[in-house]
């Protein structure tokens, strides 16, 4: 602006001056004085702008000098501690210029034995300090990596710290030992690998809040610390594999998130290993690793392939509140080791789950845990209790060849106000030594179908021995009529005559559980001998005129009921008895009839022989179970 009002003012000046030099020339030579006035008129159009310029830079200066204390008391208003949002935000031109190091000359300082301390620079070149000996502390802090550093096969004798620091292109520590701690906390890795395969740091390693890209695979394998290392809150972009590790510490992955696969496989960690808040969106594979002490993986989510294979742990297995998403899948814990007490408290396992062999120390608490799809416990051990009271299995669970110190089911049947089994169960050698579970949710399902997969008599007798321990002979003997039935429906479908064989205890003792029908069925049987002895010629009389021969005396005689209901005992029982022996059944056929609306109907025509053989063979048959029955000999299920 002032440039260009600079030049109008030349512009004027310089017409002005011609003007002047015009009319003098006119001046002399004569000329009117009205040609004069029009060669004078730009000079003083000039001279007027010129004043009015001046007027208004003076009146420019003035206003500044007035407005300026009061911009400056303002500034100072801004700038009073304790008011914020005033001010304004910072720009590229506010941010400090970061310094250049060349990396040829920190490695020449590394090597030399001199401490290394800078923060916030631009490391230019590859930063080459493998194969070295470093005394001193090394301290890169908030720096940018333009390049990858190399630390392979180094021994730094001193703490490393690498705090804040960017890598575009990676990092390696591959056989790098660290006598002192490792820190690389808040650290960011843009590019290339993070290679920390065989990495040795007899302190702690810090990554916590490292973020790695989404193409840095981690590779860790065999990684050895002493004193643990601290993932918390890092995000891993891509592979993360930790597999071999030796941990003597703890190891802390608590709020962190693997976008790929993530690998402990037969880890060592001589502390806990914490996953509290994990979140897994790759598959998780942690088989075989060995955990001293605690494993807790609360609310950790696994959205992927989740593995706990042959893992052993020396107390604690915690994923209470869990989530394990996969669907294809189920979450597989088979053949895993936990010597305390392990908890899937509000778990959701969405794919199912596989405890097959795995083994529980102490008490396994599943309360409110959700199982959406199959589940098996095949061949497991639970030494103590199993607590499955509030658990939903919403499809098959197995339990084939499971011991439980104690099994404890729902005691109503259901959970979470849902039926606790959705669907088969399978108990075929499963033996537990005390057992809570309602037997009608346990064995039939709403349909009254069976339940449980097979026909196998020892879930059965197992369950049946549970109740008769616990007093309860009423639930006992129903289990055990339950699984008669299960029986003799499949005997049905096999063989018929078998079944009909099947239906004579079912019938007369209700497979012993009511033996008190034996006793009703030989009161039937005898009224039904009496009504055929008392029927006109059903009996012969005769005398015993000596040991070998009896003569028959009368016939055609027509009993009274008393006394056929005495040749009716007579025939039944298997013992001889004087009641009723000086009757014998004739061979002549009786008929049995009864009046219907003044007619006679005929009801069974009979020979009074066959009724009396009738009756003695059921009576060699009923009249044993009775008294083995009477004296205590005959039980339900015997």
């Amino acid at each position: 602006m002032d440039f260009r009002i600079k030049r109008l003012i030349d512009k004027r000046y310089e017409a002005f001056v011609i003007g002047s030099s015009r009319a003098t020339t006119l001046e002399e030579s004569g000329q009117p004085d009205l040609e004069r006035e029009e060669v004078m008129h730009p000079a003083s159009e000039a001279q007027t702008e010129i004043a009015v310029f001046r007027y208004a830079s003076v009146l420019l200066i003035s206003s500044f000098f007035l407005c300026a204390p009061l911009l400056l008391k303002a500034e100072l208003e801004d700038l009073k501690p304790g008011k914020t949002g005033s001010a304004a935000p910072a720009t590229d031109l506010d941010k400090p210029l970061q310094k250049l190091v060349e990396a040829r000359d920190v490695a020449r300082q590394a090597r030399n034995g001199s401490q290394v301390r800078i923060d916030g620079a631009v490391i230019r070149g590859r930063l080459d300090l493998s194969y070295a000996v470093i005394e001193q502390q090394i301290s890169l802090t908030h720096c940018d990596f333009q390049d990858e550093p190399n630390f392979s096969y180094s021994t730094l004798k001193r703490h490393l710290v690498l705090e804040g620091s960017t890598f575009r292109k990676g990092v390696r520590f591959e056989s790098t030992t660290v006598d002192l701690n490792a820190s690389l906390k808040a650290t960011t890795f843009l590019g290339g690998e993070a290679v920390l395969k065989d990495l040795q740091v007899h302190g702690l390693l810090n990554m916590r809040d490292a973020q790695f890209a989404d193409r840095v695979n981690v590779r860790a394998e065999r990684m050895h610390l002493d004193k643990g290392a601290d993932f918390s809150n890092a995000v891993f972009g891509a592979n993360v594999d930790f597999s071999g590790v030796e941990d003597h510490s703890d190891l802390f992955f608590v709020g962190a998130k693997f976008q790929r696969e993530f690998s402990l496989t037969t880890a060592k960690i001589g502390g806990s290993l914490f996953l509290t808040d994990a979140q897994f969106d790759g598959s998780a594979q942690l088989p075989g690793m060995q955990v001293a002490y605690n494993v807790s993986a609360e609310r950790a989510v696994f959205k992927n392939r989740a593995n706990f294979s042959e893992s052993q742990i020396g107390s604690f297995l915690d994923l209470s509140g869990a989530r394990f998403e996969f669907t294809d899948r189920p979450a597989n814990f088979a053949r895993a080791t936990v010597a305390a007490g392990g908890f899937f408290d509000s778990v959701e396992f969405i794919g199912g789950g596989k405890f097959d062999g795995a083994h529980f120390n102490a008490d396994a608490s599943f309360d409110e845990a959700v199982f959406e799809r199959p589940v098996s416990f095949d061949r497991a051990h639970f030494d103590q209790s199993a607590r499955f009271e509030h658990c939903v299995f919403k499809k098959k669970v197995s339990f084939h060849e499971t011991s439980f110190g104690s099994l404890d089911l729902s005691r109503n049947g259901r959970a979470g106000g849902h039926d606790q089994f959705g669907g088969q169960v399978d108990l075929q050698g499963c033996t537990y030594g005390r057992g809570q579970v309602q037997w009608q949710s346990l064995l039939t399902m709403s349909d009254g179908r069976s339940r449980l997969a097979g026909v196998d008599k020892q879930p059965y007798l197992q369950l049946q021995k549970t109740y008769e321990a616990a007093g309860n002979d009423v639930a006992a003997n129903q289990v055990l009529l339950q699984w008669h039935r299960v029986d003799r429906q499949d005997i049905f479908r096999v063989s018929k005559l078998r079944w009909l064989i099947d239906c004579v205890p079912w019938l007369t003792t209700n497979y012993g559980v009511a033996p008190g029908r034996l006793l009703e069925v030989s009161a039937l049987l005898l009224l039904f001998g009496m009504l055929i002895f008392s029927r006109p010629g059903a009996v012969l009389s005769g005398v015993s005129n000596s040991r070998k021969e009896t003569a028959v005396i009368a016939s055609g005689i027509r009993l009274l009921h008393w006394d056929a209901l005495a040749v009716s005992l007579h025939q039944f029982l298997p013992l001889e008895v004087p009641i009723g022996s000086e009757w014998n059944p004739s061979r002549d056929p009786v008929t049995l009839r009864f009046v219907h609306r003044k007619r006679r109907v005929i009801l069974l025509r009979m020979r009074p022989s066959t009724c009396a053989t009738l009756l003695k063979v059921c009576g060699y048959i009923l009249v044993p179970l009775e008294v083995l029955v009477l004296n205590g000999l005959l039980r339900p299920g015997t």
